[in-house]
């Protein structure tokens, strides 16, 4: 039972981490995430409170894992955080190629 729990709660954390990585990158598309150290720029604090909510979830879910596994347990936490890191990386990576284009085509009698 405890494996379940302790499963279902990192699996709740990384998805919270998730949504809060779409979260923000809706709210500022334009603009980098820092990804684990970095000059934090402001975000919304919808995102900026799923990943405290993430945290805590994997915080609760890695402290199961060391009751079931002891020390290793602690890699559990690693798992749940590296969609978080992945996602995040994506963001950045999309930001830096530049510009965004339009999603709506344009005419061909000129501009919208």
């Amino acid at each position: 039972m405890d494996v379940l729990f302790g499963s279902l709660l990192q699996l709740a954390g990384a998805v919270t981490l998730l949504w809060s990585v779409h979260v923000n990158s809706a709210a500022k598309p334009d603009r980098r995430i820092p990804l684990l150290l970095g000059n934090q720029t402001r975000g919304s604090r919808k995102a900026y409170g799923l990943q405290v909510l993430g945290n805590l979830f994997n915080l609760g879910g890695m402290y199961i894992w060391i009751q079931i596994l002891g020390a290793p347990g602690v890699l559990m936490l690693l798992l749940s955080f590296l969609p978080h890191l992945l996602a995040v990386m994506l963001h950045n990576r999309r930001v830096a190629q530049g510009p965004h284009r339009s999603v709506t085509p344009v005419s061909a009698h000129g501009f919208r």
